[in-house]
């Protein structure tokens, strides 16, 4: 194993980064020097335009060498493992480079200043401090042009202001119907587990005695009942600390692989291998464990201050990573709190990007301030995404219905709509990856589905069956194509994306199944998750909710005292079955309908009894129109039942 100390692909990245810059700046300069030779206040604007942008590159350039190398000095002082190797380069850079270049772009700021003193008067004070702002502000001026327009800017990419954004989402959410906003937001948080490589790849820590569909099938399992948990406490009064932190670990990471000699939820007794976090040496790791709580104890998460509310974000954030408090799944960890605290607040999950995140590392000498400023692009990023969802919904003309049961699998997501047409919307993403190409087994490591090239964009067909179990024997087995393609531009490795959504149509001789399972094809290669499949698990009362809805819906005549007092009877049940449980009044909608599916009497007054007689009703009374609304009793009994069995991603069906 690498230690961290050493010198790795991110450590080259960021060297690639500051080389590319001390390029671009040789090569302006260069320019500058043997080409560019201006005659006039036009060709001297555009001269002095070149060299201060070039200036501000070689200055914000210099600053973070200087600052990513006193972070890796200090922190290493501290105790914390960082890459040495990449200090020991950042060095290099400040004693080879920037003397040279300095001197570079000092004469030629002089070269021209005879020339530019003919047209306009500088001060000074102001050629000894080289303002080539002052020079072009006055060149435009004798030119008749708006100086702002012509001062260069580097637009720092990670530096945005995430006000303006929030405000749009508040502003716009506003008039989205509540059940596709909730779908949206949850589909967002559930977007962490696609930086995962447990959940992608199927592996945790360095050597795995389970076989990647155990470790995919158990973490993802693990991660859903996590955002349950969470989302059944948003209105709950949770006290942030490290025992809370603690919990998240251990609902992220129970069961899984048991090779390894830590325990779900139990903070790390040891170094890593490879030194990363914190070490014990000096008492560093306690006294890192001391600062965590210290933190969280005098945390305000209910501050009325936007800005400081994002900060502890931030901070809470960076000293998790920082510290890596467990010896696994410390970045999931750390990601799930955040956007339990975002939704808590009423603000979209973030969408992190592990690759944009990696230079605000404290590995690679990234600061707090880094942190805050790729978590204010991530939540404008976030928002962007919102919105996009939000129109990809519209297109579909699904803006209007009803999700519930939503869900994710390696990549791939899941909503079971209800309404007339009862289905289930996937989608996920392909990637324009041709197998020659290098990167692509990191693609395939990751279950990600690719194409060779974009003509082959349109054969792809899925296929997909229910099962009645876990693993279980594929029926009713079909194939489906995509219903539409966004194409989402080119991603960090510049591949070309596509998210691709499709439905499959739920119909009613399928409530004796559990699961669905499904598959790509590509034309030329079968993609199945590791052979886990792309698996979704149905919700248990589905065919119930899908019967009561349609009867709403188009009942016109006669009345149905038997399905009231079925569901009398399964209320009755219901409450019985809450009362001798654990949970109380206080308990979350979600783990009531958890408790009551899994209830073997409930369960059989369901599929025996309610569901026959409801498929029933139907067939013997062909009905069709409206709802009568002198049924509005036995209507209202119905749905009273079927929202007792709705999770609470649910809460906004209303029949």
């Amino acid at each position: 194993m690498t230690s961290v100390y050493e010198w790795d692909e991110n450590c080259q990245r960021i060297h690639d980064y500051i080389a590319e810059n001390f390029k671009h700046i040789a090569e302006e300069t260069g320019q500058l020097e043997y080409n560019d030779n201006p005659q006039n206040a036009y060709e001297l604007l555009n001269y002095y335009k070149k060299w201060h942008y070039n200036n501000e590159l070689f200055r914000l350039t210099v600053s973070e060498i200087i600052s990513r190398k006193t972070v890796l000095e200090k922190l290493l002082n501290d105790g914390y493992g960082v890459s040495i190797d990449l200090a020991k380069d950042l060095e290099t850079f400040l004693n080879r480079e920037v003397t040279w270049y300095s001197k570079s772009l000092e004469f030629t700021f002089y070269l021209q200043i005879e020339k530019v003193k003919q047209i306009i008067y500088v001060p000074d004070h102001q050629l000894q401090q080289k303002n080539s702002w002052h020079i072009i502000a006055q060149l435009c001026r004798k030119l008749n042009l708006d100086e702002q327009e012509n001062i260069p800017y580097i637009q720092n990419e990670s530096d945005y202001e995430v006000r303006g954004s929030i405000d749009a989402f508040f502003r716009e959410s506003r008039k989205i119907p509540l059940h596709a906003n909730i779908a949206t937001l949850l589909k967002m948080f559930l977007s962490i587990t696609e930086e995962s490589g447990t959940i992608m790849s199927g592996h945790i820590g360095n050597v795995n005695i389970d076989p990647a569909y155990r470790i995919k099938y158990i973490a993802s399992r693990n991660i859903r009942e996590l955002f349950e948990f969470m989302y059944g406490h948003l209105d709950a009064y949770i006290n942030i600390d490290l025992h809370f932190i603690q919990n998240i670990h251990y609902r992220l990471t129970k069961d899984l692989d048991q090779s390894h000699s830590w325990k779900a939820g139990e903070i790390r007794t040891e170094d890593f291998e490879n030194k990363s976090g914190l070490t014990f040496d000096f008492g560093n790791f306690q006294r890192g464990i001391n600062e965590i709580a210290d933190f969280t104890a005098n945390a305000n998460w209910d501050t009325d201050s936007f800005e400081y509310f994002i900060r502890q974000l931030v901070t809470l954030y960076y000293m998790l990573i920082s510290m890596h408090p467990f010896l696994d799944s410390n970045g999931r960890t750390a990601k799930s709190l955040v956007n339990f605290l975002m939704l808590k607040r009423g603000l979209p999950p973030i969408i992190f990007d592990t690759y944009e995140e990696i230079p605000a590392l404290h590995r690679y000498g990234g600061k707090a301030l880094d942190m805050e400023k790729y978590f204010k692009k991530r939540i404008k990023r976030s928002v962007n995404f919102y919105f996009e969802e939000l129109y990809r919904l519209n297109e579909l003309n699904l803006i209007e219905k009803h999700f519930y049961n939503i869900n994710f699998d390696s990549g791939f997501y899941f909503r079971q709509l209800n309404g007339l047409s009862p289905g289930i919307e996937i989608s996920f993403k392909i990637y324009e990856v041709p197998p020659s190409y290098d990167i692509y087994s990191y693609y395939s490591e990751k279950c990600k589905i690719t194409i060779p090239s974009k003509n082959k964009l349109e054969g792809v067909r899925i296929n997909y069956a229910f099962t009645k179990e876990l693993f279980g024997e594929w029926e009713f087995i079909g194939e489906t194509s995509p219903n539409c393609f966004i194409y989402k531009g080119k991603d960090h490795y510049h591949i070309d994306t596509w998210e691709v959504t499709l439905i499959i149509p739920i119909e009613y001789n399928i409530s004796q199944f559990k699961y669905l399972e499904l598959g790509v094809n590509n034309g030329e290669a079968y993609f199945n998750n590791k052979g886990l499949n792309y698996r979704y698990e149905l919700e248990r009362s589905l065919l119930m909710k899908v019967l009561a809805q349609f009867i709403i819906n188009y009942a016109n005549s006669g009345n149905f005292p038997e399905i009231k007092a079925l569901a009398d009877r399964i209320e009755w049940r219901s409450a019985e079955a809450i009362q001798a449980s654990a949970l109380n009044e206080n308990s979350g909608s979600h783990q009531k309908a958890k408790l009551l599916s899994e209830n073997p009497d409930i369960t059989y007054l369901l599929e025996n009894e309610f569901v026959p007689l409801t498929l029933g009703f139907i067939t013997e009374n062909n009905l069709s129109g409206e709802s009568d609304p002198s049924h509005a009793d036995n209507l209202n009994a119905i749905n009273h039942l079927i929202k007792l069995y709705l999770p609470k991603t649910a809460w906004v069906m209303d029949f």
